[in-house]
């Protein structure tokens, strides 16, 4: 079903005013009752219409139905309906009755009178659930009045005077019921002359307001106290719209209220056209909440429930559903009771005797108005503002209509503000915990609770302290036991959720929370809830809580409970804090005279001094070692001595401009020791007069503190700076320690020690400065025997301190004193173990008073840093001459050398040292190299292979192979490498020795090819004198055949002697060729090669320009052949005009060119092609060919590059790594 909800009040008030103008104008029967169905239904928004009348043999008939469209009319004769009609009938009272007709409606069934009977019966029905409004059913009830009196208007027989008479009274009486209803609604109501402003009418509520009757005046004067018709009068409004309300609001300054008001044109008695201005004061609506009653309760001034009474029983004849529901009974179940059933009793009379004195108030005054306390049907107070007049009822007679307006949430504040004064009254005679039950209780009463605890809360919010609970509460629950009384946030149940929402929680329906977790079983079973934090600023401090009320837990109880715990709280923070003061005061007396320093409170006299004392603690009298009584007749100035930090003017001039100051002195007690203080002076108030407080702090304890802190400093800055005296030698540094010594432990003289390994022997160190300018011993042995040595060697014997504070005394360890030695009065030494070995011996001596624990602990732990120190120097000098040695060695060997990691299976990781000889080698920095590993190094070449080195390695720990390293500039060096494994700081690494054997390469492929050359050359050569052998042998039997023929034999003997010369010339050339590839390859200069060649050769006036005289080559010992055949051939071939040979290098891409150039003629192109040959030339033409096969023995080769008829030039290459430049090795 769709529900259609109620209008307001005075929509409805509105509709009647047109119903009352339209329903008399009808004159017909059937009009009458046709058309106040369409009002009904088209002003009042009714659903459903219909007239009953008794017909005939006491049946009931129905006719002129509006209904639903589908709807049969006698869908309403139903047996439930002919009840309720016949009811009506019988009683003349209304019946306001849900019933269902296919749906639910809210129906009204009204009396039509007649000659005082009720004659029929009017429905009047809604399609909703919910009850219809007692205003609207008093409305309605008027309306029945309009229809009786046009009934009664239209009857035919309406002609004679006493009919006219009958219906002018009910017309009278239809008036005074309007009227009564106007006066009883608390809204103004008047109507006014639309053109002469004359005020015609004033409701009740109008005339309390105004406070006079107005009726006869112009409404202008009378109601805004003007002299003429108002600026804002709506009068021509309404004229121009007479069939149409007009809505407004208004502030009346005249009576200084708000209003909102509804205008419209009515129709008056006397046929003239006024206005009716129903007004609804709104000034509670504009106005600010009053700030002395609790929060957000505003009494609403609409009236919520109504009852009839009947003035000659004071029996309750009439309740409308409001009234019913206000006190808590079913329909109808009031009917018949006395009035008192719903006065509650109270302390001065009972319920009846209130009801009596307020019948007696009406009797005479024929209204009363007045709060009354009641009582619902379940025994819960309610209280009312209440409103009663007297009424003539057609069917009851003299009623007094009652209306209740609910006030008991403002009641309940006002208790709740009384509870809480009172509270503020009795709290000086209750304790924290008796304020707290008496708010509990208090609690229960204002929000009818059963139950009630106050807790209080931790400042992080975790743990509940359980404190209190009500009286009745202890009476009917089991309450936990001390220690359980500590509760978790987290274990407890929805009672906490106020905690936890932080905010008020009320729980209507305890037993269907889903996230409960029970109850003990000792506990009361709870219906209800209602939780309230307290908060403390940001902090909750406590909850409050209170249960079991049978009605539903509201914002009211929110708002009471709320009002009570802010009020305990402040008063439990007030006790508190009385209670903390009562024992802050006598804690403040227990400390006053048992702290550890001295307080005294004195005069603060005129001169910014000191005065006399007005109090003193007794550790002041300790102090003093004067009693109080003695120390009230002095002043601090007759203890203080001239000892202070601070001038007593500079202390004056603090207390003055800061208020305070602190400062150090000293003050003589009565046996005249001295004990050195701390002041901290104040200036205080009291009684408005400056005087001083003092704290007063013995610092003898501290000064021995200070005093040692100042040794301790001294001797970590010894310590400090013989740590940074690197450079010192330990005599200096000895000599220093020595004055430290005698420094921290107020001595005069000093030794040091150092002892041999078996404690037989002191070597001495050091004497202190003091101890040699006043020692005149001629001889001072620098090595002490223990066994011959004095009483201060039982130091060494003992192992153990050794003091002597009176040296003069007779000791059986004495053995004197050498002359010229310094006097000794009392000594100090101590022996300094490592391992139960003495190491070090100290001795002080003279010092003014008495050596003690305090001492030798002081320069134990001076001398044990002081030996750390020094074993620590001469660790680190050996090792720096360890690392010295190694780095030396390392570095200047004349093999390449290396560390480097050992990776995973063996391979050789990355480089962790390198000496200077790998970095020249290979040509990277040591940076560098520290980036690399040997593989990254070397070439694929390895002899033996990689892989067998590495097992080598891992089995024997140890491999020698043959690589190759490529250098930086891309250069390959073969190198033979022997490698062993090696344990440094407890790793295992790989040290490599790398040696270059480039030369050994070198000179093995020279003999190679020295013994190839040899081989081949001399193959050639026995081949040639066998040729020439066989040549000769030939010509010689020639020559014996042709004797006789002396022409043939001389021409054989020619040739024989020419085969003979050519043998020569080849046993020449192998002498020549003997020594070469007979001595290895060596470096040899250039320009001495030049020079040994100049000695042997005539050069004329021919000049050698050399131009390499710090170049080496790597070549056979015959390379200064070379030089020499060149110069020779210049010499002889170079012709006249040659004046100078030049020699001279240059780099190149294929190596170093060293060129030997002349001036002469040249060389001819035909000369170039064979100027090598063996043979060719015109001496022995061996001079050229050899010097090729000496330098080509090293790699080196040999052309002529020269101009024919300009010069000659010989260009030797020497490859890479075959020469070096002196300056640069």
């Amino acid at each position: 079903m769709t529900k259609k909800p109620f209008r307001n009040t005075q929509e409805y008030f509105h509709a009647f005013i047109r119903t009352a103008q339209y329903i008399p104008n009808l004159t017909t029967r059937q009009d009458i009752l046709s058309e106040t169905g369409s009002v009904l239904v088209n002003f009042f928004g009714a659903d459903l219409i219909g007239f009953f009348e008794p017909g005939k043999d006491g049946e009931i008939e129905g006719h002129h139905w509006v209904l639903p469209e589908g709807m049969p009319g006698t869908a309403l004769l139903t047996r439930e309906t002919e009840m309720i009609v016949t009811g009506v009938l019988e009683t003349g009272f209304l019946a306001a009755q849900q019933i269902d007709i296919t749906e639910p409606y809210a129906t009204v069934f009204l009396p039509i009178l007649w000659e005082n009977q009720t004659a029929a019966v009017m429905l009047i029905g809604h399609r909703t659930s919910d009850p219809i409004p007692k205003e609207l059913l008093n409305i309605y009830l008027a309306v029945a009045g309009l229809v009786t009196n046009a009934l009664a208007g239209a009857y035919k027989g309406f002609k004679n005077i006493k009919a006219r008479k009958r219906a002018e009274e009910s017309l009278e009486y239809e008036r005074k019921q309007l009227l009564s209803l106007f006066n009883s609604i608390d809204e103004i109501i008047y109507v006014s002359d639309l053109y002469t402003y004359e005020v015609l009418y004033m409701n009740d509520a109008f005339l309390r307001l105004l406070k006079k009757d107005a009726v006869g005046g112009l409404c202008y004067q009378e109601l805004q106290g003007l002299d003429h018709p108002c600026e804002f009068c709506t009068n021509e409004i309404l004229l121009k719209n007479r069939d149409k309300p007009y809505r407004w609001e208004y502030h009346n300054p005249f009576i200084n209220r708000d209003f909102e008001i509804v205008d419209r044109v009515i129709t008056w008695p006397d046929g003239r056209d006024v206005r009716f201005e129903f007004a609804k004061d709104i000034t509670e609506r504009k106005v600010a909440e009053d700030a002395l009653l609790v929060k957000n309760q505003i009494f609403e001034t609409t009236v919520e429930g109504v009852s009839l009474i009947r003035t000659c029983d004071e029996v309750i004849v009439y309740t409308n559903s409001k009234f019913e529901k206000m006190f808590g009974y079913e329909k109808g179940e009031l009917i018949g009771n006395h009035v008192s059933v719903v006065n509650a009793p109270n302390d001065e009379m009972s319920p009846r005797s209130s009801a009596e004195e307020i019948m007696k108030a009406l009797d005479e005054m024929g209204k009363w108005r007045g709060e009354v306390k009641n009582i619902r049907k379940d025994d819960t107070i309610v209280w009312c503002s209440v409103v009663v007049s007297t009424f003539e009822h057609p069917d009851f007679g003299s009623v007094w209509i009652s209306a209740h307006t609910d006030i008991t949430e403002r009641k309940q504040a006002e208790e709740a503000v009384q509870t809480a004064v009172k509270l503020n009254q009795l709290i000086d005679t209750m304790s924290v915990s008796e304020c707290m039950s008496f708010t509990l209780d208090e609690a229960e009463r204002l929000t009818s609770s059963r139950i009630g605890f106050f807790h209080f809360v931790d400042p992080d919010e975790q743990m509940l302290h359980l404190v209190t609970w009500s009286t009745e509460t202890r009476k009917h629950c089991s309450i936990p036991e001390e220690h359980e009384q500590n509760y978790p946030v987290s274990k407890a149940g929805v009672w906490v959720d106020c905690l936890r929402e932080r905010k008020p929680v009320i729980h209507n329906d305890y037993i269907s929370l889903p996230h409960k977790k029970g109850l003990s079983k000792a506990h009361i079973p709870v219906t209800r809830e209602l939780v309230v934090p307290i908060f403390d600023e940001d902090t909750i401090v406590a909850i409050i809580g209170v249960g079991n009320k049978t009605t539903d837990y509201d914002e009211m109880d929110i708002d009471v409970l709320t009002l009570l715990a802010s009020n305990v709280w402040t008063l439990i923070q007030r006790k508190r804090a009385e209670e903390a003061l009562k024992e802050s005061e006598q804690k403040f007396r227990e400390i006053f005279n048992n702290v550890n320093d001295g307080i005294e409170l004195y005069e603060f006299r005129s001169d910014d001094l000191p005065g006399n004392y007005l109090e003193v603690n007794d550790v002041t009298c300790r102090m003093l070692q004067y009693s109080r009584e003695e120390l009230l007749h002095h002043s601090p100035l007759d203890f203080i001595t001239d000892s202070h930090k601070s001038s007593l003017s500079d202390i004056r001039k603090e207390l003055v401009t800061l208020g305070l100051s602190q400062f150090e002195t000293e003050y003589r007690r009565r046996d005249g020791t001295i004990v050195p203080v701390e002041i901290n002076a104040h200036i205080v108030v009291l009684h408005e007069k400056n005087m001083l407080l003092s704290v007063v702090r013995d610092i003898t304890e501290r000064k021995k503190i200070e005093e040692e802190e100042r040794l301790t400093r001294e001797r970590f800055e010894m310590l400090l700076k013989v740590s940074e005296m690197q450079d010192a030698s330990e005599t200096d540094l000895s000599e220093y320690v020595m004055e430290v010594a005698c420094r921290m432990t107020g001595s005069t003289f000093a030794f040091i020690g150092i002892m041999t390994s078996d404690e037989s022997v002191m070597d001495l160190i050091s004497w202190s400065r003091s101890t040699m300018l006043d020692c005149k011993v001629a001889v001072s042995p620098i090595h002490f025997p223990v066994q011959r040595a004095g009483i201060w060697a039982d130091a060494i014997r003992t192992h153990k301190p050794k003091i002597v504070n009176h040296y003069s005394a007779p000791h059986p360890g004495k053995k004197g004193l050498p002359v010229g030695h310094v006097r000794i009065t009392r000594f100090l030494s101590l022996p300094i173990l490592v391992n139960g070995k003495v190491v070090l011996v100290v001795a002080v001596a003279n010092k003014l008073s008495d050596y003690d624990e305090a001492d030798v602990t002081r320069l134990t732990l001076m001398m044990q840093g002081v030996w750390g120190n020094l074993q620590k120097r001469r660790s680190d000098e050996a090792l720096k001459m360890s690392e010295e040695k190694f780095r030396d060695i390392f570095n200047n060997t004349s093999d390449a050398m290396h560390l480097h990691l050992i990776g995973d299976a063996g391979s050789p990781g990355r480089f962790t040292d390198i000496n200077d000889v790998a970095c020249r080698m290979i040509g990277y920095t040591r940076e560098e190299m520290l980036a690399k590993t040997p593989l990254e190094i070397a070439v694929d070449y390895y002899n033996p292979s990689l892989e067998k080195n590495i097992e080598e390695q891992r089995t024997i720990e140890s491999a020698r192979f043959e690589t190759e390293y490529r250098t930086k500039d891309g250069m390959l060096i073969p190198v033979e490498v022997n490698t062993h494994v090696v344990t440094i700081l407890g790793k295992k690494l790989m040290l490599g020795t790398a040696r270059d054997i480039s030369e050994r390469k070198r000179v093995e492929e020279a003999l190679q090819l020295v013994n190839k050359k040899l081989n081949l050359l001399s193959s050639i050569t026995r081949h040639d004198i066998n040729n020439q052998i066989f040549a000769l042998k030939a010509f010689l039997e020639l020559s014996k055949e042709s004797l006789d023929d002396f022409t043939m034999t001389s021409e054989c003997l020619c040739k024989a002697e020419r085969a003979a010369n050519a043998i020569e010339r080849q046993i020449a050339f192998t002498k020549e060729y003997q020594d070469l590839g007979v001595h290895a390859p060596v470096w040899q200069s250039v320009d001495a090669s030049i020079t040994k060649a100049l000695t042997v050769l005539p050069m004329r006036d021919v000049r050698i320009a050399s131009e390499v005289n710090d170049l080496e080559v790597f070549a056979d010992p015959l390379f200064e052949k070379v030089f020499y055949n060149l110069i020779d051939n210049a010499l002889k071939y170079g012709g006249q005009r040659m004046t100078v040979i030049r020699v001279s290098s240059q780099k190149s891409k294929r190596g170093l060119v060293i060129s030997v150039e002349n001036d002469g003629v040249g060389i001819s192109a035909e000369d170039k092609k064979r100027l090598f040959e063996r043979g060719f030339g015109h001496n022995t033409g061996l001079g050229l060919f050899l010097s090729r096969e000496i330098l080509a023995i090293t790699g080196i080769t040999i052309t002529e590059a020269g101009e024919s008829g300009q010069c000659a030039r010989f260009e030797m290459i020497v490859p890479k790594g075959g020469y070096r430049f002196v300056s640069e090795a």
